[in-house]
């Protein structure tokens, strides 16, 4: 669906990832991100290439799964876990509907990723998410990300 949800709102509330965001939400990105696609699948081929039998493949601020997906396509590795993470209801929604029978070992939670375990991890991807965290929360997220 075509992303034309501020067109004709004059009065813009803060944003938020809602019901009404998640709808339009894979064109908005793709025509605000310059690159995006390529971007997606760059990550997934990163992680082909880093990526470690026997860990978490997390994906933290997952929106509606096209990372997570990326990672699952180009996994060449055995007894991996892919967590998505977000912490919008309506993301997780999505997310779990189009994810839906398509990877093996998935979960989808809907949580903040600043108070997220990271455990076992080979691949971590914080993709146009570290921006949305308050700036005194991110090296905490990083460290634990980093240690994880």
């Amino acid at each position: 669906m075509r992303d034309k949800l501020f067109n004709s709102i004059v009065d813009i509330a803060d944003f938020r990832f809602d019901a009404d965001v998640v709808k339009v939400f894979d064109d908005m990105v793709r025509r605000s991100v310059p690159g995006y696609d390529s971007m997606i699948q760059m990550v997934g081929l990163v992680a082909r290439m880093y990526g470690q039998d026997n860990t978490n493949y997390y994906d933290l601020g997952s929106s509606t799964g096209a990372i997570s997906l990326a990672l699952a396509l180009n996994n060449k590795n055995k007894n991996n876990t892919f967590i998505a993470i977000d912490n919008s209801v309506e993301m997780v929604k999505k997310c779990r509907a189009n994810l839906s029978n398509k990877i093996d070992n998935l979960q989808v939670l809907c949580s903040d990723i600043t108070d997220t375990k990271i455990n076992d991890a080979s691949i971590v991807v914080l993709n146009l998410t570290l921006q949305f965290i308050d700036i005194g929360a991110r090296a905490a997220l990083l460290k634990k990300i980093y240690d994880g």
